[in-house]
């Protein structure tokens, strides 16, 4: 049973999984993208995501966690790995 606490009428489930709204940058994208010779567009259709999405985050805004795996995984690489640059 999860645990529940009780906040004026509305009702908070407390969960033991790790916070998923932060967001993350990822300047190590663009490098990657460019090593593994793909282009914007092939990137944004293999990891499921608009190409508007890759030019934003190759530009430096942020994105989530589940966005971040997903192309990460695509260039070869860990969301860590693009997090730091490398």
């Amino acid at each position: 049973m999860l645990p529940l606490q009780q906040h004026c009428n509305t009702v908070t489930i407390r969960l033991s999984t790790p916070c998923y709204n932060a967001v993350v940058k990822l300047p190590g994208l663009r490098a990657r993208r460019e090593g593994a010779g793909l282009t914007m567009r092939e990137l944004a259709k293999r990891a499921k995501v608009s190409l508007g999405t890759v030019n934003r985050v190759e530009n430096g805004a942020e994105t989530w966690p589940t966005t971040a795996a997903k192309l990460a995984a695509v260039v070869g690489a860990t969301p860590a790995d693009l997090m730091d640059g490398a």
